[in-house]
């Protein structure tokens, strides 16, 4: 073998060898982003659900507060009842407490108030200078821990002067000249023998619920204080005590205005709960690592909330990348041995050449005994010029007749109102014809003809993006398919314009033209731009006025078992059962309410779409409902599910919903569901059968219609929206969803389909 050829084979298999080390690199690249939007993706999730658990806190502080605004007097029994049912429901917080404003004047009358409640030894305390409790000093006004629950564990907190402290203080004055709820700074509690961090929350309470007047009539009417007592490590755990993803850890600080931060809390980590001097001493945030931080608002105080991987193998890892170096060095070695088998066969091919070059010089030799042959055949091809003359006569009539159709077709244009456009890119000219004129309302020698003059035209705000598109379109990366407004020179009119073209390029695919068309949609873009804000003043009127019954029907299932609870030996079982139904359909309406607004929130949410495995989806789905499953014996089936871009919170919404539907109205056997999902025309649809009662034909159509019941209440519960919130989440994605006809008159199948 040649020296040159076996040089070309090694370029190859350096070349080649390059080529995968490079692949592998990118492989391994990608595959490390893959990781970093999973990882992204579960701390928002977490940070979020803190965020909800720390709302949901502060939700039943503002309960408590419609509880004394409606009532004369709250004694310390009704207190405790009050919030019992709270403190049972939600772990997170570590005490509920009432503050009162208590003058100089009326402290006997508290401590009255107190022995008569069976706290012979209540007194109002502060701390001394080494922290020990002490009875307070004279002062014009306090604010004791007066009521607590639950009392066992918080007796330390009892009776002491939350103003005798300045971390308290500041808060509870802030509290009081806003009339808002709002936190301390992170404070030891009295309550904890240990150094354990937590915060406090002032709600703030007036007479006659005066509290939108001046500050100064709110520090008048001052009542009193509606106390939340949290630990930091208490509420956070409890928030995240459901982590989906078992191997993130997480860092809790708090901001303050001079931009520094102090550590509160670490989560996630073995021997959690350290004290915050422990915490300091050790390395926290790990550079090596990734990391989401999040700020969220807790009653007007900032914290951040990091995330971090425990190590810096987060997700699941794949073997991409070294399948992709096999292929790419396999391809290699083919393409080696490719070229090796061509070298071997040049040498026959160069003597193939040779061999049709005599055979050429053969045939040159019979071409010129063949010379009269020719020259008969140039007087033939004369008389065929002559034929061609004549047909070019013909040609010339018919494009008079094509002209006067052009003319015929440009009116037709102008009485349409479409312009259409003529440049030649090469020498920067443009051709309008008479519908253009009108459109840009420029007299006929007005126009310069050259692309800057058009854009001397454009909106201000449009001019630049539809060069970049004008420019993409040159390039052969996209079509020119858009919408931008102009400017009328002579009134300062603004017009909107949808405009297309196409491009025609030379043999070397340089843009040489480009012919297009322009219509004025002025009128349509006011109408869609009426319809848009008719449908988000609808939207925002549901969230609304469903938000703002909430809290009524609160108050009536509140103060309902508040009275069942007092007077629960003196009612029959009448007035009992009296009872139980307003409590049954005050809760039957809030459920509805809160349908509704969920209803409201699928019409007018802003869709961010991500991929995701539909197995995730499903997972999550059964969790929500794992109680209702292991209740009713359920079986759900599925396999081969897509990953797609979605709305995650929406799709689990609507998997959940429908299988939820198969479950509630089951038959006597076991309920079995079974989901499959199919590529048909580029679109993804979903089959999720049962074997319930299923569905009569006719009513295909009215189940998903918002409040469209088949059955009584006293049959099934629910609220007839289900349906129509998964209706309504497949069309915001682009699908379709649909009840499929069944042979047996068991079970029901549904169907949607998502775009690939």
């Amino acid at each position: 073998m040649k020296v040159r050829q076996q040089c070309v084979i090694a370029l190859i298999f350096v070349m080649g060898v390059g080529f995968s080390l490079f692949g592998y690199r990118m492989a391994l690249q990608w595959e490390n982003s893959r990781r970093e939007l999973f990882f992204e993706s579960a701390a928002k999730e977490e940070i979020k659900a803190l965020q909800e658990a720390i709302k949901d806190d502060l939700d039943y502080l503002d309960s408590i507060k419609g509880f004394y605004n409606a009532s004369t007097f709250v004694d310390r029994h009704e207190f405790q009842i009050f919030t019992q049912d709270i403190l049972a429901r939600n772990r997170t917080i570590q005490a509920l407490e009432w503050i009162p404003r208590v003058r100089l004047e009326e402290v006997p009358k508290y401590v009255n108030l107190a022995k008569a409640d069976g706290y012979n030894n209540f007194q109002i305390l502060e701390k001394d200078k080494v922290g020990k409790m002490k009875a307070v000093g004279v002062r014009k006004e306090y604010f004791p821990v007066y009521y607590v629950e639950p009392m066992l564990g918080n007796e330390n907190a009892f009776g002491f002067d939350l103003a005798s402290n300045k971390a308290r203080k500041d808060s509870l004055t802030m509290a009081r000249d806003t009339g808002e709820m709002k936190a301390t700074a992170s404070i030891t509690l009295v309550q904890e023998e240990k150094n354990q961090k937590g915060f406090l929350v002032f709600n703030p309470i007036y007479k006659d619920n005066s509290w939108n007047t001046t500050v100064e009539d709110r520090r008048e009417m001052l009542v009193g204080f509606v106390l939340g007592v949290y630990s930091v490590k208490d509420l956070v755990d409890g928030s995240l005590i459901r982590l989906k993803t078992t191997d993130l850890k997480f860092f809790v600080y708090e901001l303050f205005e001079n931009n520094e931060k102090n550590l509160l809390y670490i989560h996630g980590e073995k021997n959690e709960g350290h004290l915050k001097d422990e915490i300091n001493e050790r390395k926290v945030e790990d550079s090596r690592y990734l990391k989401y931080g999040q700020i969220i608002d807790v009653a007007g105080k900032k914290w951040e909330v990091v995330a971090q991987p425990l190590n810096n193998t987060f997700g699941k890892k794949t073997s991409q990348p070294i399948l992709v170096l096999v292929i790419c060095l396999m391809i290699t070695i083919f393409l080696v041995g490719f070229t090796f088998s061509n070298m071997r066969k040049t040498a026959d091919i160069e003597k193939l050449v040779k061999l049709r070059t005599r055979e050429l010089m053969e045939a040159k030799q019979s071409l010129e005994k063949n010379k009269v042959k020719i020259e008969s055949a140039l007087t033939y091809a004369e008389k065929t010029k002559l034929a061609l003359q004549n047909v070019m006569e013909d040609l010339e009539a018919e494009r008079v007749k094509l002209a006067s159709s052009e003319e015929r077709f440009a009116i037709a244009n102008f009485s349409a109102k479409v312009g259409i456009w003529d440049w030649d890119v090469v020498n920067n000219h443009i051709i309008w014809d008479k519908a253009m004129y009108g459109l840009y309302g420029i007299k006929e020698g007005d126009f310069g003809g050259a692309i800057e003059a058009w854009e001397a035209g454009l909106h201000p705000e449009d001019a630049k993006r539809c060069q970049v598109e004008i420019q993409a379109a040159l390039k052969g990366e996209k079509n020119f398919d858009t919408d931008f407004r102009i400017v009328w020179p002579e009134d300062k009119s603004i017009h909107h314009i949808r405009a297309h073209a196409t491009v025609q390029r030379d043999e070397k695919g340089e843009a040489i033209r480009m012919l297009g068309t322009n219509w004025d949609i002025t009128e349509l873009k006011s109408l869609a731009q009426r319809l848009a804000s008719s449908n988000q003043e609808l939207e925002q009127f549901a969230y609304v006025a469903s938000h703002d019954l909430q809290e009524p029907i609160r108050k009536i299932v509140g103060f309902t078992q508040l009275f069942s609870n007092l007077f629960e030996g003196e009612m029959d079982g009448k007035k009992k059962e009296y009872m139980h139904y307003i409590v049954d359909g005050a809760k039957r309406m809030q459920l509805l309410i809160q349908d509704l607004l969920q209803y409201s929130r699928v019409g007018s949410t802003q869709l961010d779409f991500e991929e995701f495995d539909f197995t995730s989806i499903v997972e999550e789905a059964k969790a929500n409902l794992e109680l209702i499953i292991d209740e009713t014996d359920t079986k759900i089936t599925y396999k081969q599910l897509p990953s797609l871009k979605v709305h995650r919170g929406f799709m689990v919404r609507l998997i959940q919903n429908l299988i939820n539907n198969s479950i509630k109205y089951r038959s006597e056997a076991p309920p079995e569901i079974n989901i499959l999902a199919e590529l048909k025309n580029r679109r993804w649809e979903f089959t999720i059968s049962d074997n319930g009662i299923g569905i009569a034909e006719e009513f295909f159509e009215q189940v998903f219609v918002v409040f469209k019941r088949l059955h009584g209440k006293g049959e099934y519960s629910g609220t007839g929206i289900g349906l129509a919130i998964c209706r309504r989440i497949v069309e915001r994605h682009g699908g379709r969803i649909w009840i499929k006809k069944s042979m047996s008159s068991k079970g029901t199948t549904f169907k949607f389909y998502l775009p690939e």
